[in-house]
């Protein structure tokens, strides 16, 4: 058994919690992939569950999922709303969980912090805008001009505001895999994650940075696209996109609006390799001419009727060029937000350099900077050494950290204080072992410079929730309850001595500790986790600035994994292969020591004398 020493300064507070700590992402489709019933309500035993494990924050409507989301489809009565495209799929999806269940979701469930993730490009800053109007507004204020989206909320159902106070401009726009203007291929179409753009004006580093430098993100710009299938309103998917052999067919481009100034970048339309004209109406087309009407606005192409221009025929794909633009930046959809309710955090989700540095040449603001963290797998790490490896991959996120500390201090820039947060609006939970190792991080040393932890995901029909669709509550759930509920308010200093692990290059210390005491200084809570899989460890502990009660016993509570496998999860037919308990109870007496058992955290919680 190795040894170690933990001392605990509990009048040295370093941080603080937050429920912005316990959460994670999920989509809107499916009734928010079951999230709701078949009746519009939300489902108890999900909810239940959720309530449980101490989650309270939920982002919506989703990330890829959202990147062509379309907030005023999914508003208003169901049989009314408009189906949204998928930013995954490109597929049709149906709206039953939009805006005002989102909020209902907040008002009523354990779930009381939200996230909204603005379609950068698709939705206009004056659409990011008019929902941040119809979220938080008061009737009659109307502060974004036009239709009082307050009074459509309220006409919906519900006069009040919601209040939402977060607010993340796209979702990894940055990346190849995302369907977005920026993105998406100069020629020809593409899926989603199959690294859409060759060839930029930036050299791409492992295949991320398609989108190029930040430039456009933070300005915007024009793309000029060629051979691109021209889209349905609520599909890109090759059999809801062709020519139906109906009269007034409506298809619209892929990324509106168009722009029509530039003779070098023409508008052209062809059907079966046969060039269309485009008229300004149809007042004088034959039932024979080739004719479309434009709007440039919203990118939609009309077809004649058979009397007044042709109908194309049957079963053919629209082919267009195009240029795509303007395209509105960051600056705006701050500026336009912002203006409607100056207290919302608006962040933006292009988390690289280029951002920092982009902004601080033309010192404009940010309310913070959102980073998406998923681990890479440790390769060639042999299987006994597979939870030291699951360690390792969650400690690095202080990387991503130190990187985002370094960025606002190098990049100076007067429009922001200095203090802007990074936040995790998704991460990769993986398995119970890499989120406590996260969670020791983010909460146990850098709380004041992380604004969220949201882990992905919470209820997504794949491989990657904390609550399966059959009720079963996955091992990567754990260390929410174990932190959010096993601990207290205020972090305060602990200082280990242990020996040294490492695993492929990474070194760490064979014992992590997140110590909490609560705002009346009464308890203390002493998050311990062995990050040895073969060796239990003995920890003397020593607590400064708080007379521990003799007199009183230590409750234990213990996560760890029942089937000899410590990187196992829970599956239907086996939920508690990994299980958090409460462990034992002891009686007090200084100096206290512990037994940390191999490939476990244990959790003890102490009081002060009265």
């Amino acid at each position: 058994m190795q040894q170690a020493n933990v001392t605990i300064d509990a009048g040295n507070i370093i941080g603080q919690q937050s429920p912005l700590y316990y959460g994670g992402n999920n989509i809107y489709p499916k009734g928010g992939q079951g999230l709701l019933n078949s009746d519009q309500q939300f489902d108890k035993t999900t909810i239940q569950l959720a309530t449980d494990l101490g989650l309270r924050a939920y982002r919506f409507p989703g990330g890829s999922e959202g990147n062509l989301y379309k907030w005023k489809r999914g508003i208003g009565p169901l049989e009314q709303r408009i189906d949204n495209i998928s930013g995954n799929n490109q597929g049709p999806q149906s709206n039953e969980f939009g805006s005002d269940e989102f909020g209902r979701l907040l008002e009523t469930t354990n779930f009381d912090q939200g996230f909204m993730m603005v379609a950068y490009g698709y939705e206009k800053p004056d659409d990011a805008a008019d929902w941040v109007e119809y979220m938080n507004s008061p009737v009659g204020e109307n502060p974004n001009g036009g239709i009082d989206w307050a009074q459509v909320r309220a006409d919906n159902g519900h006069p009040e505001p919601y209040g939402i106070k977060y607010w993340e401009i796209g979702n990894e726009v940055y990346g190849n895999w995302e369907l977005n203007w920026g993105s998406y291929p100069t020629k020809y179409d593409a899926k989603r994650g199959t690294g859409n753009v060759a060839v930029d004006t930036v050299s791409a580093k492992a295949g991320t940075l398609p989108f190029g430098d930040a430039h456009r993100y933070i300005h915007g710009g024009y793309k000029y696209f060629e051979q691109q299938k021209a889209a349905s309103q609520s599909s890109w998917k090759d059999a809801h996109i062709k020519t139906s052999g109906q009269p007034s067919q409506q298809l619209y481009v892929k990324f509106a609006p168009v722009d029509l100034s530039e003779e070098s970048y023409p508008f052209e339309l062809t059907i079966a390799d046969i060039k269309w004209q485009k008229v300004a109406d149809f007042s004088k087309s034959s039932p024979t001419d080739k004719h479309y009407t434009l709007d440039t606005e919203s990118g939609m192409i009309t077809f004649g009727d058979g009397q007044r221009g042709a109908i194309p025929p049957k079963q053919q794909f629209v082919m267009l060029n195009y240029r795509s633009g303007r395209q509105p930046g960051f600056i705006e959809y701050y500026q336009k937000m912002k203006a409607v309710d100056p207290d919302i955090i608006v962040l933006s989700c292009f988390e690289k350099e280029s951002f920092y540095r982009g902004m601080a040449e033309v010192n404009a603001p940010f309310d913070g900077v959102v980073k998406h963290y998923y681990p890479s797998t440790f390769k060639n790490v042999p299987k006994e050494l597979a939870y030291e490896a699951q360690i390792a991959r969650g400690l690095g996120i202080e990387r991503t950290i130190k990187e985002h500390q370094h960025w606002i201090k190098e990049h100076q820039n007067s429009a922001i204080s200095g203090d802007e947060k990074l936040w995790f609006t998704e991460y990769g939970l993986r398995g119970h072992v890499n989120q406590v190792a996260t969670m020791h991080t983010v909460i146990g040393q850098y709380s004041q410079t992380v604004g969220a932890l949201l882990g992905h995901s919470l209820f997504l029909n794949n491989n990657t929730p904390m609550i399966n669709d059959n009720g079963v509550v996955r091992s990567r759930a754990l260390p929410v309850p174990l932190f959010s509920k096993h601990s207290e308010q205020l972090v305060v200093k602990s200082n280990v001595q242990a020996p040294t692990m490492q695993v492929d290059g990474s070194d760490f210390p064979a014992l992590l500790s997140t110590a909490t005491v609560n705002e009346q200084g009464d308890k203390l809570s002493l998050i311990l986790t062995n990050t040895q899989a073969q060796k239990a460890i003995s920890v003397d502990l020593k607590v400064e600035n708080m007379a521990v009660d003799e007199d009183s016993s230590a409750e234990i509570w213990i996560l760890k994994s029942n089937t000899g496998n410590p990187v196992d999860d829970n599956r239907e037919g086996a939920v508690d292969n990994i299980t958090l308990s409460k462990m034992t109870s002891i009686p007090v007496s200084l100096p206290l020591s512990v037994e940390v058992p191999k490939a476990a955290t244990i959790v003890v919680k102490l009081k002060a004398k009265s």
